[in-house]
């Protein structure tokens, strides 16, 4: 529990970003059947009855015999056109043509011994222009996703592509552990002694893959990237043609499994951010305030709270008399006294710092400075700058908490984007409605 400036709090949004997974399937040399069967037991009659009966077989594509899958006898099979138990408003919607019925016969899969090389020369040029960046707009189009060891120079062959061919702003996103080596650690053969029988424990028990995804980007609302998907939609690149594939039945599908998503390196409070609250815009009000800050970023040096607890049942948490008493009750008068001793900081005025206040409903923040580029918190005390204000923040702190001017003392601790007072959407568009 915490104290609150205001007894309720405004609470944000989550974006959720899912990637939709293509296969590179070079990379793949075997395959094996998953799901329900082979998770669940089979009684012992639906094992008889199947040993009973020879499996059918039918000729797969390119002349292969395969053998038809054998159908559990304890799925029965949907009966009539389930419009009665369809929720109201489904029976309109799109369906999809690929959809497999159930107990239906899956396509048969290219062997792997029949794959043929890829056609395409991958390109040997830097891939650093083509990485996604936060600049290229907090709403995208996921266009596609390679997998395996060449799967950067995949999308990057895509995301050329799609800029050259289609005047489209591509750009690659990807994650890589230990890229072109084994993600396993002391397994057998390449184990030593010393690391004993090797066996797999949490993280290598999970397989692990080099993914790219080539993301079609600068959308600045949903509205625009769901205009953008039905355009994307309809592109047939000669890149994903030229590639090699287990699953026969997607060549010549071009990128109609495209979806709406969000950039990834966004943060999610500026995707769907929440209606401006009227009480924090009165009380960023001040002379001191962080809306003049001219840079986007500015050093945390202090910050008052309320108090917390774990207990839930704390008498001083349920009895509105505490409040008064409560750090919080000063946290706005003492942000704003120690901003205005700082800014008459003769030393801080001739390197350019000045302070700043934030204020909102749990908190009242104190900056210093105007930075940018943002630095990241495990890294904050190896910065030049910072250790010098750093360095006469410990003088301050000195003289401030020996008179006893101030209780909290000063010490930078992180880097804030400065808001802005501009109005924020009111709601989500579409993705939570």
């Amino acid at each position: 529990m915490t104290d609150f400036k205001k007894s309720y709090v405004c609470a944000g949004f989550c974006a959720i970003l899912g990637f939709a997974t293509g296969v590179n399937a070079q990379t793949q040399a075997t395959t094996g059947r998953t799901g329900l069967g082979g998770l669940l037991g089979r009684g012992n009659a639906a094992q008889s009855q199947a040993a009973a009966k020879p499996p059918a077989t039918g000729t797969a594509p390119g002349g292969r015999v395969s053998a038809a899958p054998t159908i559990d006898p304890a799925v029965k099979p949907a009966t009539g056109n389930g419009s009665s138990s369809m929720k109201p408003g489904l029976q309109n919607a799109p369906k999809d043509s690929g959809a497999i019925k159930t107990n239906g016969v899956l396509p048969a899969l290219t062997p792997v011994d029949e794959l043929t090389r890829s056609t395409i020369v991958l390109p040997t040029e830097p891939v650093e222009p083509y990485l996604l960046t936060k600049e290229a707009g907090p709403f995208m189009v996921l266009a596609h996703t390679f997998r395996g060891p060449d799967s950067v120079r995949y999308a990057q062959a895509l995301a050329m592509e799609l800029r050259s061919s289609h005047q489209l702003r591509a750009y690659i996103y990807f994650k890589k552990i230990k890229p072109m080596n084994s993600n396993v650690r002391g397994v057998p053969p390449t184990a030593t002694a010393a690391d004993g029988d090797g066996r797999i424990s949490e993280p290598e028990i999970y397989r692990i893959y080099d993914e790219a995804a080539v993301l079609i980007g600068d959308a600045p609302t949903m509205k625009e990237a769901e205009d953008l998907l039905k355009v994307v939609k309809k592109i047939k690149p000669v890149t994903l043609d030229s590639v090699p594939s287990l699953f026969p039945w997607r060549a010549g599908a071009g990128l109609k499994k495209a979806i709406v998503t969000a950039n990834p390196l966004v943060p999610a409070q500026q995707l769907f951010a929440r209606e401006a609250d009227p009480m924090v815009d009165r009380m960023n009000r001040g002379p001191h305030s962080i809306y003049n800050a001219p840079g986007p970023y500015t050093l945390v040096v202090a910050r008052f709270i309320g108090r917390s607890t774990f207990d839930q049942n704390d008498k001083d948490f349920f009895d509105d008399s505490k409040l008064k008493s409560s750090p919080l009750a000063k946290a706005t008068d003492d942000a704003e006294l120690m901003a205005a001793e700082l800014n008459k900081d003769p030393q801080l005025k001739q390197a350019g710092y000045s302070a700043y206040v934030y204020h909102d409903r749990k908190k009242s923040v104190v900056t210093l400075g105007n930075f940018n580029a943002k630095v990241e918190p495990n890294q904050i005390m190896k910065d030049q700058k910072v250790q010098s204000i750093r360095q006469h923040l410990d003088k301050l702190n000195q003289k401030y908490l020996s008179s006893g001017k101030f209780e909290t003392p000063l010490s930078p601790t992180d880097m804030m984007d400065v808001p802005k007072r501009a109005v924020q959407q009111k709601t989500t568009t579409g993705l939570f409605q």
